[in-house]
């Protein structure tokens, strides 16, 4: 069960890092994800970052001098995912991944007959996760609202609240990694964190969580994984009682079985 974690006070700029880690950040071509990767390529860590396509990837190397490589990969196709696993297998294991890529809205299917939304936002990050080789460290889920649609018809699969499917899926694949520090993140929490300005400066406290978190440095670094940065100030995500959690489990672990139904891809192991 993941718990409620409340952000710490400000910290300082990062300093030089002990050792250089390796870190793949997927959407990393926009927002929080590039100015994460900035950030932790300033602080001398090596970072791979991710676009959907050459025309961003061309305006990410400019934009994010530094980075040890640029992974181009459309998210909404299934080939892709499976693309980018391998390419991002080639060097070996990453000491951190963060899954920042997602989309907010789009009317279209995929080839596999589920939303764009749904291709991107949920089943990249658990194809990515179940091809790629095991982080080191630690992996970062960013939760968005995300419907499964099919051929049939659509149908939500999220609970009666309307949780967002980041917050089934990482602690669902976090009982198949215990040896990996596995948090999720609320991208309202993000934006309620920048309040309501919109400028650079106003992403500056939710990126040094992230890259601080990434790294295991400063406040945030020493966040454990089973957290999940929401916006709530109190509380716990998730079940309430016995009962609870066991129906929390159920629809993780259905989330986890449509997600392998419709890629073709399993859990390690399973």
């Amino acid at each position: 069960m993941f718990s409620i974690f409340n952000p710490p006070s400000a910290t300082p700029p990062p300093q030089p890092p002990s050792k250089v880690l390796r870190i793949l950040i997927t959407g990393s071509h926009e927002g929080i994800g590039l100015q994460t990767a900035r950030r932790l390529i300033t602080s001398g860590h090596s970072v791979t970052l991710h676009a959907p396509d050459e025309t961003r990837a061309s305006a990410l190397h400019a934009a994010c001098p530094g980075a040890e490589e640029i992974l181009i990969a459309d998210l909404r196709n299934l080939s892709e995912m499976k693309k980018l696993a391998g390419e991002a297998n080639e060097k070996g294991a990453y000491d951190a991944v963060l899954h920042d890529a997602g989309i907010n809205f789009s009317s279209e299917t995929t080839s596999e007959g589920v939303s764009d939304v749904f291709a991107v936002n949920t089943l990249a990050p658990y194809v990515l996760t179940c091809l790629m080789e095991k982080p080191r460290g630690r992996m970062l889920y960013m939760a968005r609202e995300s419907q499964y649609s099919s051929a049939g018809g659509e149908a939500e699969h999220s609970d009666s609240s309307g949780k967002l499917h980041a917050s089934m899926l990482a602690p669902a694949l976090a009982r198949r990694f215990p040896d990996v520090q596995v948090v999720g993140v609320d991208p309202q929490w993000v934006w309620r964190e920048m309040g309501s300005s919109f400028a650079f400066d106003s992403l500056r406290r939710p990126v040094r969580m992230l890259a601080e978190w990434a790294v295991e440095e400063g406040k945030w670094g020493r966040v454990k994984g089973g957290n999940f940065f929401a916006t709530e100030e109190k509380g716990r995500v998730g079940a309430e009682n016995e009962r609870e959690e066991k129906e929390e489990v159920e629809k993780q672990e259905a989330l986890l079985r449509i997600c392998r139904e419709v890629s073709g891809v399993a859990v390690p192991g399973e």
